[in-house]
Protein backbone atom coordinates (compact mmCIF):
# COMPACT_ATOMS: atom_id res chain seq x y z
CA UNK A 1 0.00 0.00 0.00
CA UNK A 2 2.09 2.83 -1.03
CA UNK A 3 1.16 6.61 0.24
CA UNK A 4 0.77 9.57 -1.82
CA UNK A 5 1.04 12.93 -0.28
CA UNK A 6 -1.52 15.73 -0.61
CA UNK A 7 0.60 18.94 -0.67
CA UNK A 8 -2.46 20.97 0.41
CA UNK A 9 -2.64 20.12 4.40
CA UNK A 10 -0.20 17.54 4.05
CA UNK A 11 -2.69 14.66 4.74
CA UNK A 12 -1.18 11.73 3.36
CA UNK A 13 -3.94 9.20 1.99
CA UNK A 14 -3.33 5.25 0.11
CA UNK A 15 -3.65 4.84 -3.69
CA UNK A 16 -6.68 2.32 -2.62
CA UNK A 17 -8.53 5.13 -0.12
CA UNK A 18 -8.12 7.41 -3.71
CA UNK A 19 -9.68 4.98 -5.61
CA UNK A 20 -12.42 4.59 -3.36
CA UNK A 21 -13.12 8.45 -3.09
CA UNK A 22 -12.83 8.63 -6.75
CA UNK A 23 -15.48 5.77 -6.83
CA UNK A 24 -17.67 7.65 -4.44
CA UNK A 25 -17.61 10.62 -6.43
CA UNK A 26 -18.11 9.18 -9.75
CA UNK A 27 -21.16 7.26 -7.60
CA UNK A 28 -22.27 10.46 -6.73
CA UNK A 29 -22.02 12.42 -9.62
CA UNK A 30 -23.77 9.57 -11.48
CA UNK A 31 -26.73 10.11 -9.05
CA UNK A 32 -26.94 13.84 -9.70
CA UNK A 33 -27.28 13.45 -13.32
CA UNK A 34 -29.93 10.50 -13.17
CA UNK A 35 -31.90 13.09 -10.72
CA UNK A 36 -31.14 16.17 -12.80
CA UNK A 37 -32.53 13.69 -15.69
CA UNK A 38 -36.22 13.03 -14.33
CA UNK A 39 -36.55 16.79 -12.80
CA UNK A 40 -35.79 17.93 -16.85
CA UNK A 41 -38.80 15.30 -17.16
CA UNK A 42 -41.04 16.48 -14.98
CA UNK A 43 -40.76 20.19 -15.66
CA UNK A 44 -40.94 19.16 -19.54
CA UNK A 45 -44.21 17.26 -18.62
CA UNK A 46 -45.52 20.25 -16.23
CA UNK A 47 -45.27 22.47 -19.24
CA UNK A 48 -46.87 20.19 -21.89
CA UNK A 49 -49.46 20.10 -19.08
CA UNK A 50 -50.34 23.45 -19.15
CA UNK A 51 -50.18 23.88 -22.26
CA UNK A 52 -53.07 21.30 -22.89
CA UNK A 53 -55.24 23.21 -20.07
CA UNK A 54 -54.31 26.23 -21.52
CA UNK A 55 -55.78 25.14 -25.00
CA UNK A 56 -58.62 23.84 -23.48
CA UNK A 57 -59.34 26.94 -21.43
CA UNK A 58 -59.22 28.93 -24.69
CA UNK A 59 -61.10 26.15 -26.95
CA UNK A 60 -63.72 26.00 -24.33
CA UNK A 61 -63.89 30.01 -23.87
CA UNK A 62 -64.35 30.62 -27.44
CA UNK A 63 -67.87 31.51 -28.54
CA UNK A 64 -70.24 29.28 -30.52
CA UNK A 65 -73.00 29.83 -32.40
CA UNK A 66 -75.57 26.56 -31.69
CA UNK A 67 -78.52 26.06 -33.60
CA UNK A 68 -80.06 24.33 -31.12
CA UNK A 69 -80.34 24.75 -27.38
CA UNK A 70 -79.28 20.99 -26.96
CA UNK A 71 -76.48 22.03 -28.58
CA UNK A 72 -75.47 24.51 -26.73
CA UNK A 73 -76.15 22.28 -23.50
CA UNK A 74 -74.36 18.92 -24.49
CA UNK A 75 -71.24 21.17 -25.38
CA UNK A 76 -71.47 23.16 -21.96
CA UNK A 77 -71.55 19.45 -20.41
CA UNK A 78 -68.98 17.87 -22.63
CA UNK A 79 -66.16 21.10 -21.33
CA UNK A 80 -67.04 20.26 -17.29
CA UNK A 81 -66.69 16.75 -17.84
CA UNK A 82 -63.61 17.43 -19.75
CA UNK A 83 -62.45 19.65 -16.55
CA UNK A 84 -63.46 16.91 -14.10
CA UNK A 85 -61.52 14.73 -16.02
CA UNK A 86 -58.43 16.71 -16.56
CA UNK A 87 -58.89 17.49 -12.72
CA UNK A 88 -58.97 13.53 -11.91
CA UNK A 89 -55.84 12.72 -14.11
CA UNK A 90 -53.84 15.39 -12.29
CA UNK A 91 -54.42 14.25 -8.76
CA UNK A 92 -53.36 10.76 -9.81
CA UNK A 93 -50.40 11.85 -11.59
CA UNK A 94 -49.65 13.53 -7.96
CA UNK A 95 -50.53 10.15 -6.24
CA UNK A 96 -48.68 8.12 -8.20
CA UNK A 97 -45.68 10.46 -7.66
CA UNK A 98 -45.84 10.77 -4.23
CA UNK A 99 -46.19 6.64 -3.85
CA UNK A 100 -42.77 6.52 -5.64
CA UNK A 101 -41.45 8.74 -3.83
CA UNK A 102 -42.91 6.95 -0.14
CA UNK A 103 -41.77 3.81 -1.57
CA UNK A 104 -38.38 4.71 -3.10
CA UNK A 105 -36.89 5.54 0.39
CA UNK A 106 -35.83 3.27 2.48
CA UNK A 107 -37.18 2.55 5.84
CA UNK A 108 -35.27 2.92 8.90
CA UNK A 109 -36.06 2.07 12.27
Amino acid sequence: MSLEEDTTDGVAISTDQFAQLMGAINASQARMEEKFTEFRAEVWQGQEDAAAKALKRVRYEKPYAFKRKGNEEQAAFNAKLDEKVAEAEAELAELDRLQLLLFSVPWTH
